[in-house]
């Protein structure tokens, strides 16, 4: 194993191991919300199930840190050649799809190597500062595009919290008001070294203040102000809101798609899929933050059956179940379904095609010659056309993407994948 796989390998585990430990934030309970053993147990699964979505991609891009044949393969062709996107998807997008990941030049050279000292560690401080570098300058060249969600990305990367302010809140730009939101969301994850103060905008920047300016994730934005909800009449105010919006394509759904779209042109193929790793990162730690929120709201103590409550969370079940919704959401979709009327046979199948989707992911990545690891060129093809699938489609859509791809039957994944298990909800206990 060499250095630079070595060095992608450590990127993916250090992404992962953050993306774990935000989800398990999102989702415990906490000791003011309550919730039995099974429910804390559940919550930490659901977090890895999540999390094994990224995880398998970020994995394959630390795979692809090998040598190109110099009798390499053809060009990478998109898997997506036959996929109909939908309307609506930007130019640039579009290009992504269709373009082969590699360049002649790319297929006859070696992969690059790292500039880190032999003797440093695989991710220390130099290897650090030139991926800042890198990071900037993709940045750089989103927030000079004139696409505007395009700039409000690179403008987010580069935390330009001042210029996002004054075009949110003085020219009611609501491009710049979701980037603002999910900038002081993301901030400290963000912070390579020593962290950063959050900007005041931030502290003021309410969910109830930024609703009449923010329309581009109002879904999101609704289970932010049920987080943050102080009484059961606001608590009723952020479901209706969330029935009437139910999730969307979002910019950071396309986050990582923009950035492999505009990363420098000669960079190598393994510096792209850094670039994506990085993407892919920083969508998965902000996806959904207010699932806590909800879970508390519709718990069956809280949304007795027939109420206007039940009815608004198995509304909000039913939006979080489908594309373009993500994994974690439908995981918890799944959760608010048992708790208040699915039937078995439905939580059965949701379960499995659920699970499905994740053990199905890896088919977009080759597994190379006799066991080999694939070449760069083929593995980035790979890591493409499920960012694409993610930014037209949603998350769920592009895993459901890879199921179809598999070409197993239901009855196959359901004797390789282990069963639903029913868990009733069962009351907090009381506070001794």
């Amino acid at each position: 194993m060499n250095h630079l796989f070595r060095s992608r390998q450590r990127v993916a585990l250090l992404l992962l191991s953050a993306l774990l430990g935000v989800l398990v934030l999102v989702l415990s309970w906490g000791r003011s919300g309550g919730g039995d053993a099974a429910d804390t147990a559940e919550q930490g699964a659901l977090a890895q199930a999540s999390a094994a979505s990224l995880a398998k991609p970020l994995v394959a891009a630390s795979a692809m840190a090998v040598a190109v044949p110099a009798s390499g393969p053809v060009i990478a062709a998109s898997a997506l050649a036959q996929v109909e996107l939908p309307i609506g998807v930007p130019l640039w997008l579009q290009q992504l799809a269709r373009q082969p990941v590699c360049t002649p030049q790319d297929l006859s050279r070696p992969a690059a190597h790292s500039r880190a000292s032999a003797g440093e560690a695989p991710w220390g401080a130099e290897a650090q500062a030139l991926a800042q570098q890198r990071l900037r300058l993709t940045a750089e060249r989103l927030t000079a595009s004139s696409d505007a969600e395009l700039r409000m990305m690179g403008l987010v990367l580069l935390r330009q919290h001042e210029t996002l302010t004054q075009e949110a809140l003085q020219q009611h730009s609501s491009t710049a008001m979701y980037g603002l939101l999910h900038l002081c969301e993301g901030w400290a994850m963000m912070t390579v070294h020593k962290p950063l103060p959050v900007p005041a905008v931030c502290a003021s920047l309410t969910p109830e203040r930024a609703w009449p300016m923010s329309s581009l994730d109002r879904f999101g934005l609704a289970l932010q102000g049920l987080a943050s909800a102080q009484d059961e009449a606001s608590r009723d105010l952020w479901l209706e809101r969330a029935v009437q919006h139910p999730p969307q394509i979002t910019p950071l759904d396309r986050l990582p798609a923009a950035m492999l779209a505009h990363v420098p042109p000669k960079w190598s193929p393994e510096q792209r899929a850094d670039a994506l790793a990085f993407g892919f990162g920083f969508w998965a730690t902000q996806v959904m933050a207010g699932l806590q929120g909800l879970t508390n709201a519709c718990r069956p103590d809280k949304a007795a059956p027939g109420s206007l409550r039940q009815h608004r969370c198995l509304a909000i079940a039913e939006a979080m179940d489908r594309p373009p919704s993500t994994m974690l959401a439908a995981r918890v979709a799944l959760r608010l379904g048992e708790w208040h009327g699915w039937g078995l046979q439905r939580l059965q199948q949701r379960h499995l095609e659920l699970a499905a989707s994740v053990v199905a992911l890896p088919a977009w990545m080759p597994n190379g010659v006799d066991g080999q690891v694939p070449d760069s060129c083929t593995g980035l093809s790979g890591l493409r056309d499920h960012t694409v699938l993610l930014a037209s489609q949603g998350e769920l859509g592009a895993l459901a993407h890879g199921v179809k791809r598999s070409g197993k039957s239901w009855a196959q994944w359901a004797q390789e994948l282990p069963p639903f298990q029913p868990r009733p909800w069962q009351a907090p206990a009381s506070a001794p």
